[in-house]
């Protein structure tokens, strides 16, 4: 990936990028193309018109072994709940583009803890989108906040194998754990969705 590392631009599996309004596909692929690092896009199309040199696209991405490569700068997200908590997992800062749903309020409390920025489509610019982009490189605020909250999200008491077999040793020691059930299991579906 170069001494300048890279970026990895995923808006998830839902949103087709390929629907994006070409004045929005333009500004993103000049701010791309200004910058010294090379750009990793999950592209529904295998080319795309006037695509620079230093971006590449794929249909599909290893999204877990890109987070967590050293050299990645920066995840462009929509912001669904997994990118960001994989993101947070791998200690790398966001720069959130949400598009719907709950994206909004990830993107947001993301930046107020203090590892990510939010652009919103309505709102991209070519100065907007390179400003934020490289105040998420340069700035080294971010990326020590979010490796921080990556610390503490991987201080788990036990491995994910020894909590798969404490568990299923606990269900069977205790007859299928009737006492961890929730008493809305038995209850009536009036009741439930308060139709009564």
């Amino acid at each position: 990936s170069g001494d300048a590392g890279f970026i990895y631009m995923s808006l998830g599996s839902v949103v087709k990028p390929s629907d994006m309004p070409d004045h929005q596909r333009k500004i993103l692929i000049e701010v791309f193309g200004s910058l010294p690092q090379r750009v990793l896009w999950k592209w529904d199309q295998e080319t795309m018109e006037n695509l620079p040199p230093n971006v590449r696209l794929s249909k599909w991405l290893p999204q877990q072994d890109i987070l967590g490569h050293p050299k990645l700068k920066v995840f462009i997200t929509h912001g669904g709940l997994f990118s960001v908590l994989e993101a947070v997992y791998h200690g790398v800062p966001i720069l959130g583009m949400p598009v719907f749903y709950d994206q909004f309020t990830n993107i947001a409390q993301s930046e107020a803890e203090g590892f990510a920025e939010r652009v919103e489509w309505e709102d991209l610019t070519v100065e907007l989108f390179e400003g934020k982009l490289t105040k998420l490189i340069t700035d080294d605020s971010y990326a020590d906040v979010v490796k921080q909250r990556s610390v503490v999200m991987r201080d788990q008491p036990m491995s994910p194998q020894d909590t798969i077999i404490y568990w299923t040793g606990y269900a069977l020691r205790h007859r299928g754990v009737p006492h961890l059930r929730s008493p809305l299991k038995e209850m009536p579906w009036y009741k439930l969705y308060n139709a009564d």
